[in-house]
């Protein structure tokens, strides 16, 4: 099948050759198989005046890896964040429940936390240092995936 042959006909995107509407359900199952980064955060806890912990979830919400196996080798990491509005002290991650080591940095003010395969979900920890009432914004992003944003504000 040729999707540029057949009449032009309307669709809801405008007009396309009547084949594209045939492809377009198998586009959207491929489109939802991409790596797809979401992040939330989990819990905010103060340890000291201007110091504070903040658990994340990151999730690969995509079928597929943010890197292939074969690339993996040669990059450091295809999942990186910053935090705006506090300087970022540490990162810990854990991956199935079990800690694992610190994420890496990546100059000036990212932090590398590896790859991540589908459907994975990982616990990141961070110890920031910002004031109280501070409102942080992280920012993830991946090679394949773009960008995913999550923010919270300390209180």
């Amino acid at each position: 099948m040729n999707a540029s042959d057949g009449a032009v006909v309307e669709t809801p995107l405008g007009r396309a050759p009547s084949d594209f509407t045939r492809l377009a359900p198998g586009l959207a199952k491929l489109a939802s198989e991409l790596p797809r980064i979401a992040c939330v955060v989990t819990k905010t806890e103060r340890l000291r005046e201007r110091l504070w912990k903040i658990d994340l979830e990151v999730e690969n919400q995509g079928l597929l890896p943010t890197l292939a196996a074969a690339e993996r080798a040669q990059s450091q990491g295809s999942v990186w964040f910053e935090v705006q509005g506090g300087r970022v002290a540490q990162v810990g991650l854990s991956r199935g429940g079990a800690a694992e080591v610190n994420a890496k940095p990546r100059p000036p003010n990212a932090w590398m936390l590896g790859h991540l395969d589908g459907r994975e979900k990982v616990g990141v920890f961070l110890i920031v240092d910002a004031a109280e009432a501070t409102n942080l914004e992280l920012v993830f992003g991946t090679l394949r995936a773009g960008e995913s944003r999550c923010a919270t504000t300390l209180h």
